[in-house]
């Protein structure tokens, strides 16, 4: 997960600080969503590598729908 809150520090030019709330704050949504037999899995599959790249992907459309917001 140390990864995902890089990765989302610096797109979005944030402090690994705000970057950790704000992937704390989407993990314990999605998991608060997620049926429990399901949620509980959530944390195993952040650490794969293969899903760090999606969400770099996912990050860059983001990114890219959002007109850089964030950047400085």
């Amino acid at each position: 997960m140390d990864e995902l809150v890089k990765m989302i520090s610096q797109k979005l030019n944030l402090s690994e600080e705000d970057a950790q709330q704000a992937v704390d704050m989407v993990i314990n949504f999605v998991k608060e969503k997620l049926p429990s037999s399901i949620s509980g899995h959530l944390e195993t599959l952040l650490g794969s590598d293969d899903l760090l790249e999606q969400a770099g992907d996912l990050g860059q459309s983001l990114e890219g729908l959002l007109g850089g917001l964030g950047k400085k």
